[in-house]
């Protein structure tokens, strides 16, 4: 795990709660296996906002 990584789960433990954080695996995962992953987000609405918080930190 990077610092990048690390602060970003720390963000979301405290955001989201502990629950979420494979949700964030799978965001890293999909990063690094698939660079065109917006079909992935579109079909789990449900994650659509924590995926659009994770892109925001990650641009911090």
């Amino acid at each position: 795990m990077n610092g990048s990584e690390f602060i970003i789960k720390q963000a979301l433990i405290k955001k989201h709660g502990i629950d979420n954080l494979r949700y964030l695996k799978a965001y890293i995962s999909l990063k690094k296996h698939n660079n065109n992953f917006s079909r992935y987000k579109l079909r789990h609405a449900k994650l659509q906002s924590l995926f659009a918080n994770i892109e925001l930190l990650l641009l911090l």
